[in-house]
């Protein structure tokens, strides 16, 4: 009986670690929300517009003063958002203008750093927060986090 209480006290506790790495600071949407959830939350009264990207008939809301975008799929849901200045809050512990360096130390080594181009384009650290959820870090050229994408 015992060891059923210390394995459920485990489990509970690896449950509740995994909802934490979700928890974006300062950000009341999540993947999977409604445009009126957005709409609602930031009390605006943007309309979604089309984009380009490789979703078909995606549309986008950027509310630049928050430091926020949030793409829609056509079924009107956010299957990414994006981050930049001036978002306060934090994505796993890590902040716009944090360090590579810093970040790697909050977060560990990323899952994948894909090569870029030339050394003018930004350069961007995947994690793996779950089977479904991806964050990219991107950094500018003086290795400073310049913006945060979290995917679905």
């Amino acid at each position: 009986m015992r060891l059923t209480g210390l394995f459920v006290a485990l489990f509970c506790g690896l449950i509740s670690t995994q909802a934490l790495a979700l928890d974006i600071d300062q950000m009341p949407i999540k993947l999977g929300d409604a445009y009126q959830q957005v709409k609602d939350a930031y009390k605006t009264s943007l309309e979604p517009e089309p984009v380009k990207t490789t979703t078909p008939g995606s549309t986008a809301v950027r509310l630049k003063t928050k430091g926020v975008w949030f793409f829609f799929n056509r079924e009107s849901k956010v299957y990414t958002i994006r981050l930049d200045a001036p978002f306060p809050g934090n994505v796993g512990g890590v902040k716009i203008n944090d360090s590579v360096v810093q970040m790697q130390k909050v977060l560990g080594k990323p899952a994948k750093i894909p090569p870029t181009q030339s050394t003018l384009q930004p350069r961007s650290y995947v994690y793996y927060l779950d089977d479904v959820t991806t964050v990219v870090f991107r950094a500018n050229s003086d290795d400073e986090i310049e913006t945060i994408f979290i995917l679905k």
